[in-house]
């Protein structure tokens, strides 16, 4: 026997051990037949053995079945074992409900599932206080993660319809998409060129001005924050004022969508390949080949210095420009807007800036200045009533950091219905992961019941899903209507999405959707009100004038209140509507 093929001694007991345990009987052939069948069982015990020495890892890697060879009762605690996996089947198939819950999970999807069926029954899509004019859709974002941008231009769309009497008006998304990336890549530079501020967590160096460098693959927060959020499609509120205050508005048909400002993703990758490039090269650029941070003595030098760094930005920024106009069109200067109104009465306007166009629009109003974003964040670290910044965190260099004033929740109620009923349409953002159903086009915390289905969880209160980041803002839309009670209660509020709409008998009205006064209690994180709703209240008018305490980006309120992006879950309703011919097609 060739001695290449023989098992380890120290396996062979442990791997017979498992097999008969399992009733499996190997023996030794050569010590049970005559001699005279030596030569054939010589051969079937090679290849048995050389079989046996191929599942050798499965067997000892306890997946296939076969019984561990540990006491189970010592470790059953620890680790995930056959045994506890056993158990986990034994007790899923002794409830009846988890086999009911089983196939109708896998039949239509959770969503449908667990949709309960006398809860449905109270979305009203009806709303008395309402800013939407008749026969108006919702806008589409595609597959981007622009909803801030879409629900900051919507908030101001339905002003412009009512003023003109126009069926339907939309703002270029693209427009304000195109300025937020460039800025955004330029700002990013800037934090490998300058630094941030040094009272920041983690190691590094930092100047005479307190700025800090950012020290990539050391475990610095700064940087390891930074390079997976700053370039994503996301934002707060204060980027999309940002925007439009430096560079105006103009309409659709000025600077349309394209294919990737629908659908992002690819153009994301190449512009941070293009701004991970550059970064890169400044980073070395700053060190000596020991890695230690260059020091100069001489300012002259460090001015020379910095203009060589200066340089590799604008060759990097030029690049991004370009990438960013084949992917999204050129930004215009000026352009003209043509337009009908419900009346048949046609105009002309010609030689707009983006500025001019947005004097004429929002006469008088900065975005930066006139709004002012209220949260609900229960959290012992952020009092209420108080004014908080999120330090660092704004895409137009020299633009404003998102600042929010954190306050009780009926505080957020209050000012969204006095703003909607004087004809104001609210920015909100908030978690669409909870209670969203894409086929009635409702926010309902009570029409999906999970639980039906899964089992009751151990449940958190919003202070405590913050804090593990179970709750978040993950979607931008708009409030433009409300239904309010004769005791001035909210009961149901019209919400603006930026995932279009259907033309099929969908529940639902162009797109808009339906929020209960539960779920707004629930998952509602933050509001956009213009400040002159606050002037009769000295509580809110201190708050909102108070020193802004300063907070990280990564802060408990910082991450609950940037606008994350999500994608749209329209196929889940394409396909109820219409089953694809193959089932696995999506």
């Amino acid at each position: 026997m060739n001695n290449n093929n023989k098992l380890p001694p120290f396996m062979s007991n442990k791997i017979f051990y498992k097999i008969n345990k399992k009733n499996i009987f190997i023996r030794n052939i050569n010590k049970n037949r005559n001699n005279v069948n030596r030569n054939n069982n010589q051969s079937q015990n090679n290849l048995l053995i050389n079989r046996l020495s191929e599942i050798v890892p499965l067997m000892l890697s306890d997946d296939i079945g076969y019984e561990s060879d540990y006491d189970i009762s010592d470790d059953i605690y620890n680790r995930i074992d056959n045994y506890i996996v056993d158990k986990y089947k034994e007790n899923f198939d002794s409830n009846n409900e988890n086999i009911i819950g089983r196939n109708a999970v896998v039949s239509v999807g959770s969503t449908l599932a667990a949709t309960d069926s006398e809860e449905v029954k109270k979305i009203n899509h009806i709303f008395l206080n309402t800013v939407k004019e008749k026969g108006v859709k919702a806008t589409n974002q595609g597959y981007s993660g622009r909803c801030w941008i879409f629900a900051g231009l919507n908030m101001f769309r339905h002003l412009v319809i009512k003023a003109l009497k126009l069926d339907n008006y939309e703002f270029s998304q693209t427009y304000l998409f195109f300025w937020d990336k460039l800025e955004r890549a330029n700002r990013y530079i800037h934090l490998f060129i300058d630094g941030v501020n040094g009272d920041g967590d983690g190691d590094g160096d930092s100047d005479d001005n307190g700025l800090k460098e950012i020290e990539p693959g050391i475990g610095d927060i700064n940087f390891d924050y930074y390079a997976e959020t700053f370039l994503s499609d996301g934002g707060y509120w204060s980027m999309f004022a940002n925007l439009v205050d430096k560079y105006g508005l103009v309409p659709s048909n000025a600077m349309p969508e394209t294919w990737q400002s629908c659908d992002s993703e690819d153009m994301n990758n190449i512009l941070k390949n293009i701004v991970h490039g550059c970064v890169n090269k400044i980073y070395k650029m700053k060190r000596h080949r020991n890695g230690t941070l260059r020091k100069f003595r001489n300012e002259l030098v460090k001015e020379e210095f910095r203009d060589k760094l200066l340089k590799i930005k604008h060759e990097s920024m030029q690049q991004v420009f370009n990438t960013l106009v084949k992917f999204l069109g050129v930004p215009p200067r000026t352009f003209s807007w043509n337009y009908v109104d419900d009346d048949s009465n046609t105009a002309s306007l010609g030689k707009l800036s983006p500025h001019r166009f947005k004097d004429m629009l929002l006469a008088d109003i900065n975005l930066s200045e006139d709004f002012v974003v209220l949260c609900n964040i229960p959290n012992e670290k952020y009092p209420y009533y108080q004014k908080y910044e999120v330090e660092g965190m704004y895409n137009v260099m020299g633009g404003a950091s998102h600042t929010m004033v954190n306050v009780p929740l009926h505080e957020l109620k209050k000012y969204s219905r006095k703003s909607i009923r004087s004809g104001m349409p609210v920015w909100f953002a908030g978690d669409v992961t909870k209670g969203f159903h894409p086929y009635f086009s409702s926010l309902d915390s009570k029409a999906i019941n999970a639980d039906s289905i899964f089992g009751k969880t151990n449940k958190m209160k919003r202070s405590e899903r913050v804090i593990f980041r179970n709750q978040v803002a993950n979607h931008a839309m708009v409030l433009t209507g409300v239904n309010v009670m004769k005791n001035g209660k909210s009961c149901g509020w019209q919400v603006e999405n930026s995932w279009g709409y259907w033309d099929k008998d969908t529940p639902g009205l162009d797109g808009f959707m339906y929020m209960s006064d539960e779920w707004f209690d629930e998952y509602m994180t933050e509001v956009v009100i213009h400040k002159d709703y606050f002037t009769r209240s000295r509580n809110m008018t201190r708050a909102i004038n108070s020193e802004p305490i300063k907070v990280k980006p990564w802060s408990v309120v910082s991450q609950a209140t940037m606008v994350n992006p999500i994608r749209r879950p329209y196929k889940y309703v394409e396909r109820f509507l219409k089953p694809p011919s193959n089932p696995n097609s999506y």
